[in-house]
């Protein structure tokens, strides 16, 4: 059972879930958990290791003219 959960954590710890929150990666691997208890299947205890995210690449990208519209919404709505 300790390989099982070793490639439970591995699995949750890959690139598959590269950008998804850790908290995301925490419901999965519960979920998983849940899925061999379901199953009489009862996996060994341990805690979830996750590394803290590091910053993320900004997606959206924003010219001047772009930010200064968005600046003119916000104080025409002061």
């Amino acid at each position: 059972m300790t390989e099982h959960l070793k490639v439970l954590q591995d699995y949750v710890k890959s690139p598959e879930f590269e950008g998804d929150s850790n908290e995301t990666r925490r419901k999965h691997y519960f979920r998983l958990r849940a899925l061999y208890g379901a199953n009489f299947v009862p996996l060994p205890g341990a805690r979830l290791r996750l590394a803290s995210i590091q910053n993320r690449e900004v997606q959206m990208q924003t010219t001047a003219s772009g930010f200064l519209d968005m600046t003119k919404k916000v104080l025409a709505l002061s």
